[in-house]
């Protein structure tokens, strides 16, 4: 897996990047960028960004890219008990985060509804700051992070729960 581990603590530490992407045309990105910062440097793919405010994140930033895709990155840091309480508090923050980013969206466009966009994917990365691993217990760990999916039962009722092994 990786040479650099996290810190070893009696606790697990994420920060938890979420790319909330969201195809909103040419058209309007091209309006919507003329009141963003544009990227600097040379870039493939021109852009420009804006920090907003999110209810549940220490960072929301809306990159709008010239070919008329927006992408919220929201970074959240998160301290569960354990992987399984990531993993499901993963699922259970989408049922927040695309109808918050629908409505900013919207917002944003002013009132330009027509064929209005709508998220319907959430990216989840997660960078592991610190840990109760070490070894092999480590690599397991991480690569339940990859697939936290693994973890949840998304079907069960009242939404995205624990998965029972055994059960």
């Amino acid at each position: 897996m990786s040479d650099t581990a996290a810190p070893v603590t009696g606790r697990i530490e994420v920060d938890s990047h979420k790319f909330l992407p969201v195809f909103i045309g040419v058209e309007r990105a091209g309006r919507l960028r003329e009141y963003l910062t544009p990227s600097g440097g040379a870039q493939w793919l021109e852009s420009s960004s804006t920090r907003l405010d999110h209810p549940e994140a220490q960072s929301c930033v809306l990159h709008v890219f010239a070919c008329g895709v927006a992408v919220f990155h929201l970074v959240q840091p998160h301290e569960p008990a354990a992987l399984t309480d990531l993993a499901v508090w993963r699922y259970r923050s989408y049922a927040s985060d695309l109808p918050w980013a629908r409505d900013k969206i919207r917002e944003l466009l002013e009132g330009d509804h027509a064929g209005a966009p709508n998220p319907e994917y959430v990216l989840s990365l997660y960078w592991l700051t610190s840990g109760p691993w070490a070894g092999d217990a480590y690599d397991t760990a991480l690569r339940l992070l990859s697939t936290p999916s693994i973890l949840v039962d998304r079907g069960a009722p009242g939404g995205p729960a624990p998965l029972r092994v055994g059960a």
